[in-house]
């Protein structure tokens, strides 16, 4: 019976980057309860979609260092990757489009840079 010894080669790496998409996640989660409110006081009254996003706020906390809604309802949330991550600055931005007559709202999303973000903010 002949032994052989296997060698395995390990490779150390240091400075690894890791994946930003958790940040990303965090964004979007912050602007999805925006979202939800604005959508509430549309169904609630949806003859003043120019004032949907008024009065909704984020909260700026974790991963989140910047936050806007502004009254036609447009959500901006941005944060930074720099504690933990490449140190990107990631910033996703949700939009509704009203359609009043059937009451419904199309939401579209983007966000920078774009390799970050989820397919649906592509």
């Amino acid at each position: 019976f002949s032994s052989r010894r296997r060698h395995t080669r390990y490779i150390s790496v240091t400075g690894v980057q890791t994946c930003a998409l958790p940040i990303s996640s965090e964004l979007i989660l912050a602007a999805s309860g925006a979202r939800t409110a604005i959508s509430e006081r549309f169904q609630t009254n949806p003859g003043d979609s120019a004032n949907a996003g008024t009065g909704v706020t984020i909260p700026v906390v974790g991963k989140i260092s910047a936050a806007s809604v502004n009254n036609a309802g447009t959500v901006s949330v941005s944060g930074s990757t720099a504690s933990t991550s490449v140190g990107a600055a990631i910033t996703i931005t949700v939009t509704p489009t009203f359609d009043t007559t059937n009451g419904t709202i199309t939401w579209s999303c983007v966000g920078s840079p774009a390799r970050y973000m989820p397919a649906t903010c592509r």
